[in-house]
């Protein structure tokens, strides 16, 4: 098969952590280890994750205008192919990446996909709103070779901005399967439901705490573990107080990915009760960890979660739905056992093995390689 040169260009990228970043690195990486040249073109950031080693990496200055900004990062665009003649750009983000490889492309002829995983898609977030940038995609997204969605509802809203149908894909994001199936399960001292976000108000996590409080006296054996920090971390502990929930609610902060992984296994279950989810990797994350997942209706999670087949979904933002589905699954082991299974079915779909597969066979349709 021949090898490929590609250019990963991101906004945002490691050390910065979330899942984004990872889902960009992981992808890379993999495509590495099958024989293809990747070079990432990131923004300089800060961040509390690893550093990449295990590829070239070059840095172009934040943007402080994106109207203006985006013309000085070109020129690095540019360096990075005459060092490296790219076979095509895979743009990490709809704006302001598309944008500038689609100027890239109109001087070499160099193809670009567009894979956001952010809100600059989606109709009604802050860059729709903004006429000129909502003139900017919309000129962009129907001329790039291709339009990858992490979810239906992402390959929608890339339709929605002009890619025609026949070149939207959607491609799910990838899991390590094997790291969390075989993870050591966490040795917590009690049962528990797992949680894993950003202390976010888009995580929902006030829902969680109050549906908690609605249950936690009929399952009196089981813990919540809620994994993550951010933002409203305080104001989170502050209402786990005034619920009277802190004895049964434990928050452990920022968590590695071994943590993360074994914390997953230990579980009994996992929500996601977000207000919108573009895909929900933790979803994934929590059927590769064998176990089922109580998630919001909302946005990508829709394509993850089967109900009754591996977990079970609510209207996001109504405490009592997520109260009387939480008890179902916790309070009910034969029925929790059936959903585990079911989750277990699930993961392989999601394992990358399988993702790097969509992504290397799209790679070739788009530049005519059979």
């Amino acid at each position: 098969m021949k090898s490929l040169r590609i250019c990963f260009f991101t906004k945002t990228y490691l050390p910065k952590v979330g899942g984004a970043e990872w889902m960009a690195h992981n992808l890379a990486v993999a495509l590495q280890k099958r024989g293809h040249e990747i070079v990432v073109l990131a923004p300089n950031q800060h961040g509390e994750g690893p550093q990449p080693v295990e590829l070239p990496v070059k840095r172009y200055p934040r943007l402080r205008s994106k109207r203006w900004g985006t013309r000085l990062v070109l020129p690095h665009l540019l360096m990075a192919h005459w060092k490296h003649r790219f076979d095509l750009v895979h743009c990490h983000a709809a704006y302001p990446q598309g944008y500038i490889a689609h100027s890239f492309h109109r001087l070499t002829g160099i193809p670009y996909l567009i894979a956001p995983y952010g809100t600059e898609i989606v109709r009604g977030e802050r860059e729709r709103k903004i006429p000129r940038v909502e003139a900017r995609i919309c000129r962009i997204v129907p001329q790039a070779a291709a339009c990858i969605g992490i979810s239906r509802y992402i390959g929608e809203e890339l339709e929605s901005a002009g890619a025609p149908p026949e070149r939207v894909r959607v491609i799910p994001c990838g899991v390590d399967v094997a790291f969390f199936r075989d993870a050591p399960p966490c040795q917590y001292p009690r049962p528990y439901l797992f949680m894993m976000g950003r202390m976010h108000r888009v995580k929902g996590i006030d829902y969680l705490l109050k549906a908690w409080s609605q249950i936690e006296s009929r399952i009196p054996g089981i813990d919540l573990l809620i994994a993550g920090d951010g933002p409203e971390a305080e104001p989170y502990h502050r209402l786990a107080s005034e619920l009277g929930v802190t004895h049964r609610v434990k928050f452990l902060g920022s968590v590695n990915e071994k943590e993360k992984a074994s914390l997953y296994r230990g579980a009994l279950a996992f929500t996601c009760p977000s207000h919108m989810e573009h895909f929900g990797i933790v979803n994934i994350e929590a059927f590769s960890a064998g176990i089922p997942v109580i998630s919001s209706r909302v946005g990508g999670i829709i394509d993850i979660v089967e109900e009754g087949k591996n977990g079970l979904l609510v209207p996001h933002a109504d405490a009592d739905a997520l109260a009387e589905a939480l008890l179902k699954v916790l309070g009910n082991e034969e029925f929790r056992n059936r959903l585990a299974e079911g989750a277990k079915a699930s993961r392989q779909r999601y394992d990358w093995s399988r993702i790097v597969q969509e992504y290397e066979n799209l790679y070739l349709d788009v530049l005519g390689i059979s």
